[in-house]
């Protein structure tokens, strides 16, 4: 187990200013946020973007489902889906951990750094709906004017949801990606195979912006920004 005394969390007001100027020279007009948690991603491009147009948001904790759906009757732009996606239609098992933040479909290792060990550790697990963005899309950003974001944060189910996704993609300006550098989930694809994925995908890198980071510097993630590559 790696020995994490210290764990640095990312400045998160860089990434959240690169996404205010990508937003604006995209003219972004709906954001897809797959990996929604409680919302806070939410309250981050509402308040410090700057974004006002349409959020379709996905959770497939139910209780963290109500919490959007609360904040919905707020925000008449905001709409959740509630339920998880992947490379196709089917139910699988979610792991729920202890930081919920870190429920995953994936098991956690039982070596990885020691403090996310603890935050990862499994309270219970539940049933949940998997479906194909492909399969949804074309109802959720039917009249969808603009441009498209999607911002990906899975806990390692990242892959299967761009395999999922190859058909909306075209309808993707830029897109968020969480990739880990240092695995935490059992079966999880090395960091390089997420670059390679979604630049075979037709996107191309705009920013890195650290997520956590040991105390001797060693990166556990980061958040991978990109935006569509120019035609030729």
């Amino acid at each position: 187990m790696h020995n994490a005394s210290t764990i640095w969390r990312r400045d998160e007001g860089r990434l959240l200013f690169h996404l205010r100027r990508l937003f604006r020279s995209l003219d972004i007009q709906t954001a897809l946020d797959i990996g929604a948690n409680r919302g806070r991603y939410i309250e981050q491009l509402r308040t410090i973007v700057g974004f006002s147009g349409d959020i379709i948001a996905f959770e497939p904790i139910p209780e963290n489902a109500d919490l959007i759906a609360k904040q919905a009757r707020y925000d008449a732009r905001l709409k959740v889906e509630p339920f998880a996606l992947g490379a196709g239609s089917e139910t699988r098992t979610l792991n729920i951990a202890r930081h919920d933040a870190m429920s995953s479909l994936h098991a956690p290792v039982s070596d990885g750094v020691e403090r996310f060990s603890s935050l990862g550790e499994i309270q219970k697990r539940i049933e949940v709906r998997v479906e194909p963005l492909d399969a949804i899309a074309e109802r959720l950003l039917d009249g969808a004017t603009g441009g498209v974001f999607l911002k990906i944060d899975a806990q390692g189910a990242d892959l299967d949801i761009l395999a999922g996704a190859r058909n909306t993609l075209a309808r993707i300006d830029a897109l968020q990606v969480e990739i880990p550098f240092t695995p935490l989930y059992e079966d999880i694809p090395a960091a390089h195979n997420y670059f390679a994925a979604i630049d075979e995908a037709g996107f191309a890198l705009t920013g890195v912006f650290p997520v956590h980071s040991l105390e001797d510097h060693r990166i556990i993630d980061v958040d991978a920004v990109f935006r569509k590559k120019p035609a030729d």
